[in-house]
């Protein structure tokens, strides 16, 4: 596995930080404008590892699969008395993808469906789905 697949893309973690997800994580993607290069690392080594101006590098949040996992509420209410249990499974599919689904039962097809090259950005995925749809707030 990757190092970079044990967290939220950068493009998924932007996207988190537009729709006002605190961006509070042990791991970020910093990008640097200047020379073009992506790093995600803890913010203490920064000042270690790139010396670009300030004024040119952005920070988001790069969640694992974790911080995104305790992000994600595990019942949204309806407007029916059904709750939807959350359930969190891999594909068995030849590609191996992951799959993160909300369920009204499980001897039912999910209600809501994700899938991701990655459990944390199939996690990112839902979440912004989840607000989008104005399933959950606050985040």
């Amino acid at each position: 596995m990757e190092r970079e697949d044990q967290f939220s893309n950068l493009e998924l973690s932007k996207r988190l930080e537009e729709l006002g997800v605190k961006q509070e994580s042990l791991f970020y993607w910093w990008v640097c404008e200047e020379k073009a290069h992506t790093y995600i690392n803890c913010p203490d080594l920064i000042p270690k590892i790139i010396d670009c101006k300030p004024k040119n590098l952005s920070g988001y949040s790069a969640f694992t699969a974790s911080e995104l996992g305790a992000m994600l509420p595990s019942i949204i209410p309806t407007e029916t008395p059904t709750k939807q249990d959350l359930k969190i499974d891999i594909c068995k599919d030849i590609n191996n993808r992951w799959l993160t689904a909300y369920f009204y039962n499980f001897n039912l097809p999910p209600k809501v469906i994700i899938i991701g090259d990655t459990e944390a950005d199939s996690r990112a995925k839902m979440l912004i789905y989840l607000i989008e749809n104005g399933l959950i707030k606050n985040v």
